[in-house]
């Protein structure tokens, strides 16, 4: 493995590391609106 297949791969899984957290980010925050829940658990994950 040289270092463009190295960086390759790292960039890959940086790339799909970042995507899965904005989902889950998003997601949480849609929960949190949906349920109306200022204050309870869902909010507190993504509002700071």
């Amino acid at each position: 493995m040289d270092g463009i297949e190295a960086l390759n791969t790292l960039s890959t899984a940086l790339i799909t590391g970042a995507a899965l957290l904005v989902s889950v980010a998003v997601v949480l925050a849609a929960v949190c609106r949906l349920r109306g829940d200022e204050t309870g658990t869902w909010c507190r994950l993504t509002t700071p």
